[in-house]
C-alpha cells in the first residue's frame, strides 16, 4: 500500500487530502479494500475515517485543521490476519507565516555536474523541498537544519548545464521562490587552477633570474675558482 503526498503543508482552514492506493502482486488496483485513516496532531483531536478503495484502488481522507502544527497521517489495512500500516507527515501553517526566501549558499558560480546549495528561510527541516532547474526536478535534494532556526540548507546535484546564469525554482509546501545561480564549465575551472599555478611559477623564476643578475661578478668568479 502506498500513501501520499508526504512532506507537504496546508494553510489552516484549508483542506488536505491523503490518498492511499492498494494494488495486488501484479500491480493491478484492487477495489473494495477497507482502509482506516488516522490523522494525529499533538494537542488536537485525532481525525479517523474508514474508506473502501474504488476501482482505481484509491481511498482518500480529506480533512482540515484550525491550529498550526505537524500531523502524522496513518493508513492501515487488515489483511490475512495481519495489519499493514503506512504513514506520511503533513504540516499545517498559519496564514501569516512568512514567505519562502532562498539564497545561494555556494560560491557565485558552480561547476556543471557539481552540487549547488541554498539557504532557505520559512521552511521547516521536516518539510520536503523540491528543486527545479530548467524544467527538470533534481533528484533527492539533501535538506538539513542550518545555523539559524529560521533557515534550512538545501543541496542538490546539478544536471549538465551550459556555462552562464540559470534559475532554480525551490518549493516548500505551498510556497515557492526562484533563485539565480551561475555555472562555469569544469574545463574552465581546471584551466583557471592550472593558470594560477603557472603564473606563480613564472613569478618565482623571474625573481630567481633577477637575483642571479644582481650578484657581484667578483663573487661569481671566486666561487668558480674554488
Amino acid at each position: 500500500m502506498a500513501l501520499s503526498p508526504n512532506g507537504t503543508s496546508t494553510t489552516i482552514g484549508g483542506d488536505f487530502t491523503a490518498v492511499a492506493r492498494w494494488v495486488d502482486d501484479q500491480g493491478d488496483p484492487v477495489a473494495g479494500v477497507l482502509v482506516t485513516f488516522v490523522a494525529v496532531q499533538r494537542g488536537s483531536p485525532d481525525i479517523e475515517k474508514s474508506v473502501s478503495t474504488d476501482e482505481a484502488g484509491r481511498a482518500e481522507l480529506t480533512y482540515a485543521r484550525q491550529t498550526p502544527g505537524a500531523d502524522r497521517v496513518l493508513a492501515s489495512v487488515d489483511q490475512g490476519g495481519s495489519t499493514i500500516k503506512v504513514a506520511i507527515d503533513h504540516r499545517w501553517v498559519s496564514p501569516n507565516e512568512g514567505p519562502l526566501t532562498c539564497r545561494q549558499a555556494t560560491p557565485v558560480s558552480v561547476t556543471s555536474l557539481g552540487d549547488v546549495a541554498f539557504l532557505c528561510g520559512g521552511c521547516p527541516p521536516s518539510t520536503g523541498v523540491s528543486v527545479d532547474v530548467g524544467g527538470k526536478t533534481l533528484e533527492a535534494p539533501d535538506v538539513s537544519a542550518a545555523s539559524s532556526d529560521d533557515e534550512v540548507g538545501v543541496k542538490a546535484s546539478l544536471p549538465t548545464l551550459p556555462p552562464g546564469t540559470h534559475e532554480a525554482s525551490l518549493e516548500c509546501g505551498n510556497r515557492s521562490v526562484t533563485v539565480e545561480f551561475g555555472v562555469v564549465s569544469s574545463t574552465l575551472s581546471s584551466a583557471n587552477t592550472g593558470g594560477a599555478a603557472g603564473a606563480a611559477g613564472a613569478v618565482l623564476l623571474f625573481f630567481l633570474l633577477v637575483g642571479w643578475l644582481l650578484l657581484p661578478r667578483g663573487w661569481i668568479s671566486r666561487r668558480g675558482e674554488q
